[in-house]
């Protein structure tokens, strides 16, 4: 049974009813649906539903008031849906008008959670009830749209092992699906008021000091690298795999941890290799997004990325940007196009990007990708973007692979250097507390670079440090 009124006699029916050994759920209801709290609601109803064009079902369907089939005068009597929302629902009834159809009834809950489920079981116990099929959408705080994609080919399953008949022919067509808000829209205003255009003082020398500043690399805090992500929740990643196959130890270890993987080689045209691997070429962007669909459809949108294109640094100067940095770009672009909504959390391979120490020389061609890691979780916020930076010419094993793995699901920092096992991340120091007339320039002799340099002051300060200083 279901009992429908004010919160607080709900609240009290339940306790009694639990004092009684009778267990009850309290379903995620907003209104007291189907009690005397809708008297009004239902006349209202009513008078909208007499103001539109009404017609008799062509599909039948069992009436929730009667528990019988519905009647033509009762599906467009204004009336009979005031009385639908007002009076209880008769489901027993219902189910048994069903049941005399045929003894190979098939139900499907087609809405959150099991609760009708759990009525019909409970209503028609033992043999006679009939067999049900699980519901296609995540029980409301237990999943996301994401979800109900995998939902609904479950539900397809069910029904087909239970004999219903199935139309495969449109099963899996591509499809465009929109992400739309759980709320409605509303007209808000959020102007933001303007700030001081200018101040009389000038600034203090604590914020001129604040312009100095350090790059400086640290052992990542142990608090941001979460146990053994890989071993949690089945996540589904998409691997952009580099030309020298240097991240095949990391597609090893996630299928062999039960994650479902789907690589994708840089090529010439877009085609599927085999189950799993994909071939398109970097240069065409309309091949990502159709990847994209391609994913979708089998219920492999991504919820992870490893970008290892960003290895393959042996390639000329125009061949890399194309394929390593905006590769990323066109990936990201994609998956926004495709209305990829559910968070994706995305990991930057590269080799020797960053000076951690001393004796390191930078790959400006790896470094530049720390452009789009930087700035693509600024315009798309459903990624998670990080770089995880290899010593130059470094690869992955099991172990380092998992350490990448792990830093790509867990570590909120962008920027990453894998040092000798140990993650490190980049930090900014500033320099205070500068005596009052303490140097702050290179020695004499250095080369400087002055941008502006044939600009009014540009010129002049580099003539100033060719005179002073001795500068190239």
């Amino acid at each position: 049974a279901v009992l429908s009124g004010p919160p607080d006699a709900v609240e009290r029916a339940a306790h009694a009813l639990g004092e009684r050994g009778l267990r009850t759920l309290r379903l995620p209801a907003d209104r007291a649906f189907h009690s005397r709290l809708c008297d009004e609601a239902a006349a209202r109803f009513a008078d909208a539903v007499a103001d539109t064009e009404r017609q008799a079902p062509r599909v039948p369907f069992v009436s929730g008031v009667t528990g019988e089939w519905i009647t033509d005068a009762q599906a467009t009597d204004p009336g009979y849906w005031a009385r639908q929302m007002r009076e209880p629902v008769r489901f027993e009834r219902g189910l048994a008008t069903l049941a005399a159809l045929d003894d190979g009834l098939v139900l499907v809950e087609n809405g959150p959670g099991s609760v009708l489920t759990d009525l019909v079981r409970a209503v028609r116990p033992g043999g006679d009830t009939p067999r049900i099929t699980p519901a296609p959408l995540p029980t409301r705080g237990r999943g996301g749209p994401e979800d109900e994609p995998a939902s609904a080919v479950l539900s397809l399953a069910g029904l087909w092992t239970r004999g219903a008949a199935v139309t495969w022919e449109p099963f899996g067509e591509p499809a465009r699906v929109t992400g739309l808000p759980g709320y409605p829209f509303e007209h808000l205003d959020h102007w933001i008021d303007p700030g001081t255009a200018a101040v009389d003082e000038p600034a203090a020398r604590e914020a001129a000091e604040a312009v100095l500043a350090r790059l400086a690399w640290s052992p990542l805090d142990a608090a941001g690298q979460e146990g053994e992500p890989l071993r949690g929740r089945r996540q589904t990643w998409l691997v952009l795999m580099d030309g020298a196959g240097a991240a095949q130890p990391a597609v090893d270890l996630l299928t062999a941890r039960g994650q479902i993987v789907t690589v994708v080689q840089a090529g010439t045209q877009y085609r599927r290799v085999r189950r799993g691997v994909y071939e398109l070429d970097p240069r065409d962007p309309a091949q990502y997004a159709k990847l994209m669909a391609d994913l979708r459809a089998l219920v492999r949108t991504p919820t992870a990325v490893l970008y290892a294109w960003g290895l393959d640094t042996a390639q000329d100067d125009a061949a890399h940007e194309t394929t390593c940095y905006f590769g990323l770009v066109r990936l990201a672009r994609a998956m926004a196009e495709e209305s990829v909504v559910n968070e994706v959390r995305v990991g930057v391979l590269t080799a020797g990007a960053f000076r951690t120490g001393d004796g390191e020389r930078p790959d400006p061609a790896a470094a530049m990708l720390s452009g789009p890691v930087q700035v693509l979780p600024e315009e798309y916020a459903n990624l998670r973007c990080a770089q995880i930076d290899l010593a130059p010419g470094g690869t992955l094993d099991q172990e380092t692979a998992e350490t990448v793995l792990g830093a790509v699901l867990t570590t909120p920092a962008r920027l990453l250097a894998l040092r000798a096992g140990t993650l490190l991340t980049r930090t900014v120091t500033t320099e205070t507390g500068l005596a009052e007339n303490a140097p702050v320039l290179p020695a004499d002799g250095a080369a400087w670079v002055v941008t502006g340099g044939l600009g009014g002051i540009g010129r002049t300060l580099a003539a100033e440090l060719a005179r002073t200083r001795g500068a190239r």
